[in-house]
């Protein structure tokens, strides 16, 4: 029997729907979906549809889609702009077009919140559309526009990640956010006075001058030698907060892991418990009641950062590298100015620290390399917008500010402290008036400046009837960077070291010492001494470390050629390079020491006869304390001198009478009946 061709056509066709019906499950849907919306399968990332005539053909084996495979290397590769809902996490660029920020004319800097856990900022402004850069974070409960309450810096906590403290500043400001915006009032007054910074280094004080309201470069070998240096100048400059309130206060921004910021704050506290127990103090019954006080006050707020307790006066802004995009990298130092003025306002001294610049500046260069990228990929995939002229204008992208600009903002902030007394005060006392402090009515006919430096610990003896509320705030700038042989591995150290002031090099030794100062930099920046006493000593010291760098040299040489060394060659060398590392690594017990007593604790290092050929840190620290217990049990003789030091300050501007003076100190020192000994 013969059937027609259209019969069987329709009972082929209408077997072969039913088997699909049978074997799909209902998923001819997702079938007829995707062929209607070719990427309806990336979106939801559904099961595929595969024919097959097994019943277990998907638990024995899954077939691979290599059309989604290589979908999915192309979105890696070129990521494109996609709706709020579908959009990558991992995206720190987007591009958003002008009709949806049509509502406010946007700014360069400007800052836009995309959601509770997303901010955005303005990085480049295009005809068509803006270029956006994310800040992604963690939104605690509670911080939102509408609360109407919002926290002061320092009320809870003192550290923030990029994105927090944007967070603040986006809920504090009712106006709109700009983070390129900063307002720098400057003062121009009579006179400069420069206060001594605190640092645990002595020679930095006698070569380098390292004072408030300077730029300072610290280039280090290890990170070790720069953590130590870090705690060093946060100790220290705190301390000085339990004698004097609201003296110091430090602004810390960072790129480094979680880990380091707890070690770095764990070695503070240590430091501070350990300045208290050798100081002279005495508060409580006891020494354990003594420093309990003292931490109290240095701990009064509870500030705690991963179980570590964080001082009160010391605001820490940490830019993660796992956690934080680089777009929040590369705006934290800007951040961290933000509020400068109002601190200013509360304390004497700021000092702003901007930790490991050079991971930084290699994060921005990294960040600037994928916003270039990200835009001409974008255009490109385009082909209208790619054929108009104005496209080829727009393939060009910029971070707002390069690197080298951010730094000069950076170091810009820092100011010396100025004499601020009413002009009716200066016509009376016959000096000149005070100038005006607009920058733009300025007149520098009327102004006298005076640059005299004088140590923080003589000031009160050199200008007695100058009040220290009569001065303004100063800020010191600090930039930490790693030791990078060749000027091209690091463009922006080279940058940076035209820009300070001052610069300390940290090396790498294996006698036990963390650090020391790179003597041949120091040495050759001169400074003119009005001290004639300082310049003296200053001079001998150079003597010492130039004889000590001749003979190690000739000393190795003739290992090397097996040349005889003469006895008197070692004992040289021997001697002058324990000078050399007592004063390369002083303890924290110099910190007490007035402008005096340094003076005679470096001329009992420059006449006593060292023999030890030995040297470690325990060494060091043991000749610090015999020194002071040497000192206390000869008080009735040093106070003769001492007193006679400061009644004829002004004469030691003389030279002559410099030099009488220290051969008076030595006298005192040869003849004293139970000599100084230093026993290892």
């Amino acid at each position: 029997m013969k059937v027609p061709i259209s019969d069987i056509r329709r009972v082929n066709v209408a077997s072969f729907l039913s088997f699909i019906l049978k074997r799909c499950h209902g998923n001819v849907g997702v079938a007829i979906a995707s062929k209607a919306n070719p990427w309806c399968h990336y979106i939801k990332r559904g099961r595929h549809f595969v024919t097959s005539s097994g019943g277990n053909q998907f638990e024995k084996r899954e077939e691979r889609n290599l059309f989604e495979e290589e979908l999915k290397n192309v979105y890696k590769q070129f990521t494109i702009q996609r709706d709020d809902n579908n959009e990558s996490k991992c995206e720190e660029i987007i591009i958003v077009c002008d009709d949806v920020l049509s509502e406010n004319k946007k700014r360069i800097g400007d800052v836009v919140r995309m959601d509770d856990n997303t901010y955005g900022v303005v990085l480049q402004l295009n005809k068509n559309n803006t270029i956006i850069g994310k800040i992604r974070g963690k939104m605690e409960k509670g911080e939102k526009p509408n609360n109407g309450n919002i926290p002061h810096v320092g009320d809870e906590k003192n550290v923030y990640s990029p994105f927090e403290y944007l967070n603040y500043l986006y809920l504090l400001r009712k106006e709109k956010l700009n983070i390129f915006s900063h307002k720098s009032e400057e003062m121009y007054d009579k006179k400069v006075i420069k206060k001594q910074l605190h640092v645990n280094h002595l020679l930095i004080d006698m070569f380098s001058k390292i004072n408030y309201g300077q730029k300072v470069c610290v280039i280090g070998n290890t990170d070790e030698g720069k953590k130590n240096l870090l705690t060093s100048i946060l100790c220290e400059n705190l301390l000085v907060n339990l004698v004097k309130n609201k003296e110091n206060f430090f602004i810390l921004c960072s790129y480094i892991h979680n880990s380091e910021i707890v070690n770095i704050l764990q070695n503070l506290h240590e430091q501070f418990r350990n300045s208290l127990i050798c100081s002279g103090k005495k508060i409580g019954h006891s020494e354990e009641e003594k420093e309990k006080y003292e931490m109290d006050k240095l701990y009064s707020k509870k500030y705690m950062y991963e179980n570590v307790q964080i001082p009160n006066d010391l605001l820490l802004i940490n830019s993660t590298p796992q956690m934080d995009s680089k777009v929040a990298t590369y705006i934290s130092p800007i951040l961290s100015l933000h509020k400068l003025s109002d601190y200013k306002k509360f304390y004497k001294n700021v000092i702003l620290i901007l930790y490991n610049v050079t991971n930084y500046s290699e994060t921005v260069w990294q960040l600037q390399s994928e916003m270039s990228s990200f835009v001409k990929n974008y255009y490109r995939k385009n082909e209208e917008i790619r054929r108009t002229n104005e496209a080829i204008q727009t393939l060009f992208s910029a971070l707002p500010f390069s690197v080298y600009t951010i730094i000069s903002k950076y170091v810009s902030f820092a100011a010396y402290p100025h004499f601020a007394q009413d002009g009716d005060v200066h016509s009376k006392q016959g000096k000149h008036q005070l100038c005006v402090t607009h920058t733009d009515e300025r007149d520098n006919s009327r102004c006298s400046y005076d640059f005299t430096t004088w140590k923080f610990s003589d000031l009160p003896y050199v200008q007695e009837q100058l009040r220290r509320e009569y001065t303004t705030s100063s800020v010191t700038s600090f930039l930490f960077f790693d030791h990078v042989k060749g000027q091209e591995k690091c463009p922006i150290q080279s940058y940076a070291l035209s820009l300070s002031e001052n610069c300390i090099y940290l090396m790498k030794n294996n006698l036990g010492i963390h650090s020391e100062v790179n003597i041949k930099h120091v040495i050759n920046n001169e400074i003119v001494e009005e001290n004639k006493i300082w310049e003296c000593t200053k001079n001998e010291i150079k003597k010492v470390i130039h004889k000590r760098n001749y003979l190690q040299t000739l000393i190795e040489n003739k290992k090397i050629m097996n040349i005889y060394i003469d006895h008197w060659e070692m004992e040289d060398f021997i001697h002058y390079n324990n000078i050399y590392y007592i004063l390369m690594n002083t303890n924290f017990e110099t910190f007490y020491f007035n402008a005096f007593q340094r003076i005679v604790f470096l001329r009992n290092i420059l006449t006593y006869n060292f023999t030890n050929d030995i040297i470690t840190q325990k060494h060091i620290n043991t000749y610090h304390m015999q020194f002071i217990s040497y000192y206390v049990e000869n008080m009735k003789y040093f106070s003769f001198l001492e007193a006679e030091f400061f009644k004829n300050f002004q004469l030691l501007n003389q030279l002559e009478y410099a030099l009488l003076f220290l051969r008076k100190i030595d006298a005192v020192l040869k003849h004293i009946k139970s000599p100084f000994t230093c026993v290892p």
